[in-house]
This record gives structure tokens, C-alpha cells and sequence, in this order.
């Protein structure tokens, strides 16, 4: 990209975060482009376009899945909810990632399909809590065409095999004459949707992803490379859609049963305690006697059952039930890129080991480096990574002094989040096949405050200095060969203006304090940056 290209870019999408996509104007395309005290400001003709975005790069993180989506789907109508769809066609939004990040680590897919009376009940895999089913793949695909977006899905590895996955590839895109072809035309969508770009699992190299994987975090990389086993101690036990600790505890009836998180288990690997006590493993329920303390135990599933009373002690009631396992034998990366590429070889499939420290690729042997060492450059597509930056984590800050001072900081944060994308650009150019590419999955400014939240600066997604961020992200993305960016994030839970696009339903407000939209190209406005003072 040329200089003129790029600054014509930057200062654009600085206009296109402000709330107006596709238009801008540099500097140099001003006459009187300082304010009555000679501070500069950024000026913006909404009737001239200077340049093009592809709409790869203009992608969002996408909402949760459950709840509609947080007001994404409008179940009532069985439709898009229309208060959204027009602003999300307003901002350009080119790429839309499902079903979600973190939350969506223990996503069951086969349970959100179909008529919605059948449909399961879902774990949100940050806080183990149940969830609604709603807002499936086919309201996903039907939400992406209403919008003309681009799909990315991101396909759960802490509660999947490669078979599950790679018949989820089938049912979105497999022709009618296929087993799933066939379901998706019964569910009412006859053509195949042809989603292309797919990425395996979210941030399990973060300490409080990692589900079934081990702490240590050369360990988990290659168990996310190529599966294997591993220990569980002391987890709570719960049920296929409740992970809470309250799932655990024994309501002191007949006839109980519960799940252990992560099967499969090796047979006879686990250890199950009733409180501190440890109770006995049987074939059979039948044969044993009113007070003997045992369960019987499937292997394949994690299933734990309790007797009745007459045949097998019950938990008492309120009493807790833990489990020590071993979890696996798991597949690996290799084995769900294997399996999905020989459904649909079209598709692209990403791996996600692109683990951050201190606002810098973490060190050690990176996963292309891994995935080279056993011979297995060819078996990904690219790498997806999450360049954030996170101001306490990588500037050890929490509040400023000053406007100016955020404002650097935050431009510094910038800096480095581009950095880390390079450096893994660098790495996969030098271990992976040819063709392989990065892409940014989720990207932006984390602010936490003094206690980890970001109530010390609340206008931090909105303030120009952030617009600048993201702007000078996608400009730098665009020099490096980034071939999709989904930044962060769509949706929030609430309405107002929080660390989403739109905040919340109903009104899904544009998280800005003041647009910028005149047909005149020397009009200026000033940005509110509302830094917060120490």
C-alpha cells in the first residue's frame, strides 16, 4: 500500500469507526482543518469515497450465541431482528465470526439445529452456566445473507472429536444426496451455505482455557497439535449442559446421575468422592447391597450412576461430587484438519496456538515450529490470532494523567499489537507451506481498571483515540497481508455503550459520543477521548 493509499485508509476508517463507513479524507484534502485554537482535527466528507475496504477486513467478532444472540435473531418472527440489520449494513461490516469466543469453547452444534422444541440445552463454557440453543447455524447463515456478510465459524476442540466437526462442514456446505445435505434441506435450506473460512478452537493457550489440556503450556501445544490424555483432579462433577458447582452437589434422591466434564476417560482411571470419601466402582447397581457406597461408570461419556437406596447408597443431600480422571485419549488439530478437508477440500481451516505475553508473542517453540518438527507444515491453512492490547497486562496501566497520555498509550498498544502479528507472519512464512496466511480473529483496546474492570474508563471504545486505534490496525493489517480481520466485538449483553459496536438490544446504539457526517469536506468535529485522571 502506498503512503498516500495508506493515510487515505487511516484516516477513512478512523471516520468509519466515528460511524461513517467507506468515506474519508486526508489531511492534505483540507482547507482549514484546524479548530479555532489551532489543535488539528479530523474533517470527513460522507459524499466522497477515496478508497475501497474489502469486506475481509471490515469483519466483527461476533455475539454470543445464546439469548438470540443477545437481540440478533427475533424469535417471535423467526427472522433477523430488523434494529440491528440495518446498522450492521450502515458500518459495512463485511465478516461476521459464530458462534462466539470464549463462551462458545464447549459449543454442541448438532444440539442447535432443527425444530427448536428438540433442540438442547448448551454449556457456556466461561462460566459452566446453561444456555439457550436459539440462534442455531441456519439463523446464523439466514442473519449473514439478511446482512451480506461473510461467514466464520469457529469450531469448538475442548467437547469435539473430528467427526462432529467434519459433519458440521458437511451440513453447511454438502449438496442435497448427502446424509447432511439431506438434514439441512429437511431444516428448510436446501442449497448448501459454501462457509469457507473455519478455525479450530478459541485462546486455549490462555491459562483459563485450557478445559481438559495441561497447565503447562508447551504440554498443551502439543496436545492441541496432535490430542493425548490428561489428568483431572479434583473436579466438580455436573451434568452435559451445567458445569456449576451447584450441578455437583447431591439433591439426596434415588437414581442420580452425573457427568464428569471431559470424556472420554480411560477405563479405570477415575477416582469419584462423595465429599472426602471414595466410593467403589460395580458393573451392575443390581447386585449390590442398601448401603454399599459405589456407582457404575461409562467410560465413553463420563456418566456416573448412583443407586437407589436398596440397591446402592445415595449421596446424602448437599454433599459434593468430585472426580479424578484421566481425559482422552483426545484428537489433535491434525486430526480435525484431516477430517474436514476431505469433507470439503475448498475450505480453509485455521489453527489458533498464537499465545500473547506482556504484549508480545509468548517465547519458546511456536506452533509452526511444532507442526514442521513432525512433519506436518501442510496440515493448516493460516493462523488465527488475537493481537489485543490490554493495558494493564502489556503497559501496566490502569488509569492516565492525562488525555495525552492515554492517547499515546493507546497508540503504543497499537504499535505492539501489529508487531505480534508480523512476528507470527514471519514464523509461519518461515515453517508453514507456502500459501499459508494469517488472520485476526478478534482484535482491539482491553481496558481493565484498578479492580479488572473497565468502569475507570467506560468511554474507551468510543473516544477517537480509540477510532485511531482500530483504524491504524486495519491500515497496518492491510501493508502486512492480513487476509481477514473479525475485530471486537458485535454485540453486548446490555444496552449502552460498552466494549461491542451496537451495545445491546433493543436500541443497539453505535458506541460513539458524537458522529461526523457533513457534505461539506472542510467540516470538523472534535472527538470526546474522556480519558480518566489518575
Amino acid at each position: 500500500m502506498s503512503e498516500i493509499g495508506r493515510r487515505h485508509f487511516l484516516y477513512g476508517a478512523a471516520a468509519a469507526v466515528a460511524g461513517v463507513m467507506g468515506t474519508g479524507c486526508t489531511p492534505d484534502d483540507l482547507t482549514g482543518s484546524s479548530g479555532p485554537d489551532g489543535v488539528p482535527v479530523i474533517a470527513v466528507d460522507a459524499q466522497r469515497r477515496s478508497f475501497t475496504v474489502s469486506p475481509f477486513m471490515t469483519g466483527v467478532y461476533g455475539a454470543k450465541w445464546y439469548d438470540d444472540a443477545y437481540g440478533m435473531w427475533d424469535p417471535k418472527h423467526n427472522r433477523p431482528a430488523p434494529g440491528i440489520v440495518g446498522k450492521i449494513k450502515k458500518a459495512g461490516i463485511g465478516m461476521i465470526r459464530y458462534p462466539g469466543g470464549t463462551s462458545s469453547n464447549l459449543f454442541n452444534w448438532k444440539g442447535a439445529i432443527g425444530p427448536q422444541a428438540d433442540r438442547t440445552r448448551q454449556v457456556e463454557a466461561q462460566e459452566g452456566v446453561p444456555v439457550d440453543s436459539r440462534f442455531g447455524p441456519d439463523e446464523y447463515m439466514a442473519f449473514i445473507r439478511e446482512v451480506g456478510a461473510t461467514p466464520e465459524i469457529m469450531a469448538p476442540f475442548a467437547n469435539s472429536t473430528p467427526d462432529e466437526i467434519a459433519d458440521w462442514v458437511a451440513y453447511m456446505n454438502a449438496p442435497q444426496g448427502t446424509t447432511w445435505g439431506d438434514l439441512r434441506a429437511r431444516n428448510g435450506h436446501p442449497e448448501p451455505y459454501g462457509v469457507r473460512y473455519w478455525e479450530i478452537g478459541n485462546e486455549l493457550h490462555g491459562e483459563n482455557q485450557r478445559y481438559w489440556m495441561s497447565a503447562d503450556d508447551d504440554k498443551a501445544m502439543r496436545q492441541y497439535a496432535f490430542g493425548g490424555t490428561q489428568r483431572q483432579k479434583r473436579q466438580h462433577v455436573g451434568t452435559p449442559t451445567d458445569h456449576r458447582p451447584a450441578a455437583a452437589v447431591s439433591n439426596g434422591r434415588p437414581h442420580q446421575s452425573f457427568t464428569v466434564w471431559y470424556p472420554p476417560v480411560v477405563p479405570k482411571s477415575q477416582t469419584i468422592r462423595v465429599d472426602e470419601d471414595t466410593w467403589r466402582e460395580v458393573a451392575d447397581l443390581a447386585s449390590a447391597g442398601a448401603d454399599d457406597p459405589v456407582y457404575t461408570f461409562d467410560p465413553r461419556s463420563g456418566r456416573i450412576r448412583f443407586g437407589d437406596g436398596h440397591h446402592g447408597e445415595v449421596p446424602r443431600k448437599g454433599s459434593e461430587i468430585t472426580a479424578d480422571y484421566d481425559s482422552g485419549p483426545h484428537a489433535g488439530f491434525v486430526d480435525y484438519y484431516t477430517k474436514m478437508k476431505a469433507v470439503d477440500p475448498t475450505i480453509e481451516v485455521l489453527a489458533i496456538w498464537a499465545p500473547i505475553e506482556d504484549g508480545k508473542p509468548a517465547g519458546g517453540k511456536s506452533f509452526p515450529e511444532l507442526m514442521a518438527e513432525h512433519g506436518h507444515a501442510d496440515a493448516y491453512d493460516g493462523m488465527a490470532i488475537h493481537p489485543y492490547t490490554n493495558f494493564s497486562r502489556d503497559l501496566k496501566a490502569t488509569s492516565f494523567p492525562d488525555k495525552q497520555a492515554g492517547h499515546d498509550y493507546q497508540m503504543l498498544g497499537e504499535r505492539a499489537a501489529a508487531k505480534m502479528v508480523s512476528d507470527l507472519i514471519a514464523q509461519v512464512r518461515a515453517h508453514g507451506k507456502d500459501r499459508a496466511y494469517v488472520a485476526v480473529s478478534e482484535c482491539g483496546a482491553l481496558f481493565f481498571g484498578k479492580k479488572n474492570d473497565s468502569k475507570d474508563y467506560p468511554e474507551y471504545s468510543y473516544a477517537m483515540s480509540h477510532a485511531l486505534y482500530m483504524a491504524s490496525q486495519w491500515a497496518r493489517f492491510a501493508d502486512l497481508g492480513v487476509r481477514w480481520t473479525t475485530g471486537n466485538g458485535l454485540i453486548g449483553k446490555k444496552p449502552g455503550l460498552q466494549r461491542t459496536l451496537f451495545g445491546g438490544s433493543p436500541g443497539f446504539v453505535t458506541t460513539r459520543k458524537r458522529s461526523c457526517a457533513s457534505s461539506s469536506a472542510t467540516s470538523s468535529t472534535a472527538a470526546d477521548t474522556s480519558w480518566p485522571a489518575k
